[in-house]
């Protein structure tokens, strides 16, 4: 897949993600405090018309972080959302109407509320990881990189929800 490759990201989106939660406390599980930290998500296979991210497994019986962008089907926008895969209740956090997939972090907000096996915190943040600027996947997106679309797209490349349809 290329960065070029969600079509929610008109600005591309990246390779990976960078999740950083702390404030899980234990519960019912007693390994739950070493999940704090630092996680790399990597790019998987879309699923349902979202674009994907997954991580590495967890404690406690959480296979891992999986971070979703995609369009709400009520309201349009773009949201993404995390979410920690695992026992149910799902501890999940997200952001509403994102323009963008580069910014420098998003913070999203929700959490494992009822969840029995861990005491997750309310809010996590995710930093998109750039690629280096000689990577060249990235050419494909290129032309709404630089603010513009090829010609006969029509629409600015980087206003929110509105993509070089031509890509």
């Amino acid at each position: 897949m290329t960065p070029c490759d969600c079509k929610w990201c008109p600005d591309g989106a990246p390779q990976q993600w960078q999740v950083t939660i702390s404030g899980i406390t234990n519960h019912t599980c007693t390994q739950c405090a070493s999940i704090n930290g630092v996680y790399t998500l990597s790019r998987a296979a879309d699923f349902g018309g979202s674009c994907v991210w997954g991580g590495p497994a967890m404690p406690c019986s959480f296979t891992g972080f999986q971070l979703t962008i995609y369009q709400d089907t009520v309201t349009g926008n773009v949201d993404i959302k995390l979410v920690a895969i695992g026992a149910p209740p799902t501890p999940t956090w997200t952001q509403s109407n994102i323009s963008s997939c580069s910014d420098s972090s998003y913070t999203l907000t929700g959490g494992g509320q009822g969840n029995t096996t861990c005491n997750w915190p309310t809010s996590v943040t995710v930093t998109p990881i750039v690629p280096a600027i000689t990577d060249t996947s990235l050419n494909g997106c290129l032309p709404c990189l630089q603010g513009g679309c090829p010609e006969g797209a029509g629409n600015p490349c980087l206003s929110p929800l509105r993509k070089c349809l031509s890509l």
